[in-house]
């Protein structure tokens, strides 16, 4: 709910900005019949119309999964494993796949899988090595500055974090160090988990620039 609004603002503030640098570039009308018709681009109809009602439900189920406390990544799976039967034909054992699901796994970027999941064993190393209590006696005595200098000096922290081991197991070292800081004001930890969040993104798009 808190995240809802400050979406909203960014993509106002996208629109915004693309707007006032190109909008003297974008045509008010333009002519239809130069682009093709949808029956030339779309391989297959019907993984192209389920695919709407089918990402719907799952950003509808990420909503109730997280007041029921049910792994959001359970729903991912079935999204995946339904959209494969699609795509598969599974339901009908007659009918020819028109995507071929060999093709698209074997040019998936394994290599950037691989690498996420060796960034989280760094993290989970990190963390056996005792970079987590760490952080969490450095939140803790960011917490009695008060909200702002907290907010900062955790986005700070965060920022630093991920430039330098990227923003994912950055998100999840901080969260781990934060679920430890029981003892602070709630509004105040609150806030941490927020400044982590910018400054993990921030950090991670530093490093390449």
């Amino acid at each position: 709910m808190v995240m809802v609004p400050v979406n909203f603002v960014a993509i106002a503030t996208s629109l915004g900005v693309f707007w006032f640098y190109f909008n003297q570039h974008i045509p008010l009308t333009y002519n239809l019949n130069r682009l093709p018709l949808p029956a030339t681009v779309i391989r297959d109809p019907l993984v192209c119309q389920w695919s709407f009602a089918i990402l719907g439900l799952l950003f509808i189920g990420y909503w109730v999964a997280q007041s029921l406390s049910f792994p959001v990544s359970f729903l991912t799976a079935i999204a995946a494993l339904v959209m494969l039967a699609l795509v598969g034909r599974w339901f009908n054992r007659d009918a020819t796949a028109v995507i071929p699901i060999g093709k698209v796994l074997r040019k998936a970027p394994w290599s950037i899988i691989l690498l996420t999941l060796g960034i989280y064993l760094v993290a989970i190393g990190l963390r056996n090595a005792g970079i987590t209590a760490l952080l969490s006696q450095q939140l803790a005595s960011l917490s009695v500055w008060g909200l702002t200098l907290s907010a900062a000096g955790t986005g700070f922290l965060a920022t630093l974090l991920s430039g330098v081991i990227n923003n994912l197991p950055t998100i999840l070292i901080n969260a781990q160090a934060l679920q430890d800081l029981t003892e602070i004001d709630p509004a105040i930890r609150e806030v941490m988990v927020y400044a982590t969040v910018i400054g993990c993104n921030i950090g991670a798009k530093i490093t390449p620039i």
